[in-house]
């Protein structure tokens, strides 16, 4: 019987449809009697913990002691702060080889004096494979839209504030002492359905600038996670995954790539030529083509597609912690292995940076970022100082190549603008920002050989 399960937001308006969808469902064996419920998240007044990404589910007693270590003397004034109360119905449906529960709740959700109408749908596995129950998820979606939800807490809490969703860094992973490599795949991924999760809400507010960088975050930390963990899956499948991901993240590239030429391209050559109102006519010609990116990454974030991502890799995820594939190795083992290769793959690269091409600088800054996913994965196996200053070694490495790849980014952008019909005013912008940033691309090379050098004789914490 598997220990987790999943739930989806419902619109209230389509509760009875969804009723009336799992009533017809051919697998449907029973209905069982409604019962009263009633739930609480728990918080300080002013949202501490949610502040920090964590929603506690239950009574204050309930926090962990590394909560309370984070929230220092604030862990005091942790109180109920919201409650779900209504009817809970259950379903149950079944096959040959697998049965399921589908648990609909129906009620309010209460902040003080503030209420909302709720509907939800869990659905846990109590016989057989997720992947059946992932067929009988893609049913009920046929019939009723509903929106994969990891981390309710969330979508609860930015209500009772009254503010929109706003961006949300990944939550730390933990991993469990003595965990399998399915379990470990899966606490990274529920992280990453977290991430993901919260930020597409982020995407529904006005300020989209750190959602959309999140949600790419959690894309990318995702098709990591796929990678470093490919010898759980068969190919086929884990290559389907990561081109669905990586499809995604396409659309939503360019809204970014808008973002960080105007803040740390062209945001800088405007402050140094304030009097050049070309730089004005050219920001405003790209802000308008940002907004026509912006309806496209939101328009992919709401699609279904972007749902059925979600529900598949958390049924994929859930089935390899419950039924692991025969002759896995030992984390222990497996991490020790996987972070050696990515470590070899980078510093087997001797030249100093400023001796690389641009392409090659972006290929040592895809290895690099490749290394830090995978210690961000695994370094809850590895307490002490020698794990973090290693990686805080890496991230000043990832900043410089970062800053370097913004600006052979925008070399090759301003090249396309160029060769556009564009007024001649914005080809004078062009090449004021295009000399700007070559003399700052020869300080910046400069400045990145020392944590390129510090990196290389930073010192393994896995051996």
């Amino acid at each position: 019987m598997s220990a987790i399960s999943l739930a989806l937001r419902v619109d209230p308006a389509h509760a009875g449809r969804l009723e009336r969808a799992l009533r017809g469902h051919p697998a449907f064996q029973e209905r069982r009697r409604p019962v009263a419920f009633s739930e609480s998240w728990c918080d300080t007044p002013n949202f501490d913990l949610a502040e920090k990404g964590r929603y506690h589910r239950g009574a204050p007693e309930g926090l962990t002691d590394h909560d309370r270590r984070r929230l220092g003397k604030s862990a005091k004034k942790v109180a109920e702060q919201i409650v779900f109360r209504g009817r809970r119905t259950v379903y149950l449906l079944g096959g040959r080889h697998w049965t399921a529960e589908v648990s609909l709740d129906q009620g309010v959700a209460q902040m003080g004096r503030r209420q909302r109408d709720r509907a939800r749908a869990t659905i846990r596995m109590t016989k057989g494979r997720w992947s059946a129950g992932g067929r009988l998820i893609q049913n009920l979606l046929e019939a009723v839209p509903a929106r994969f939800e990891f981390q309710e807490g969330a979508h609860l809490t930015d209500w009772a504030r009254g503010r929109p969703a706003g961006a949300r860094k990944a939550s730390a992973i933990a991993l469990k002492e003595g965990a399998t490599l399915g379990q470990a795949f899966q606490s990274i991924l529920a992280s990453i359905l977290d991430h993901l999760a919260v930020n597409a809400e982020g995407l529904k507010g006005r300020d989209t600038l750190e959602p959309i960088h999140q949600v790419r975050v959690a894309l990318r930390r995702l098709r990591s996670a796929l990678a470093l963990f490919a010898p759980l899956f068969a190919e086929p499948l884990r290559q389907t995954l990561s081109e669905r991901a990586k499809a995604l993240a396409s659309a939503l590239g360019p809204v970014r790539d808008h973002d960080v030429f105007a803040a740390d391209i062209l945001g800088p050559v405007r402050q140094a030529f304030t009097a050049e109102s070309t730089l004005d006519l050219l920001a405003a010609h790209l802000k308008r083509q940002r907004q026509t990116a912006l309806t496209t990454a939101r328009a992919a974030i709401a699609a279904p597609a972007f749902n059925a991502l979600l529900i598949d890799l958390f049924v994929e995820a859930a089935d390899l912690a419950d039924h692991p594939p025969a002759g896995a190795p030992t984390l222990a083992d497996f991490a020790r292995q996987r972070l050696e290769t990515r470590w070899r793959k980078l510093i087997k690269e001797r030249r100093p940076l400023s001796a690389l091409s641009g392409a090659a600088r972006h290929r040592q800054r895809i290895r690099a970022k490749k290394l830090r996913y995978a210690m961000e994965f695994l370094i809850d196996l590895y307490p002490g100082k020698r794990a973090r200053k290693t990686r805080a070694r890496l991230e000043a490495l990832l900043d410089a190549l970062g800053q370097l790849n913004d600006i052979e980014a925008a070399r090759a952008r301003l090249a396309e603008v160029d060769e556009a019909k564009v007024p001649a005013a914005h080809r004078h912008a062009i090449g004021l920002i295009a000399g700007w940033h070559a003399a700052r691309e020869r300080r910046l090379l400069e400045q990145a050989e020392g944590p390129w050098r510090a990196f290389r004789h930073a010192k393994k914490f896995w051996l």
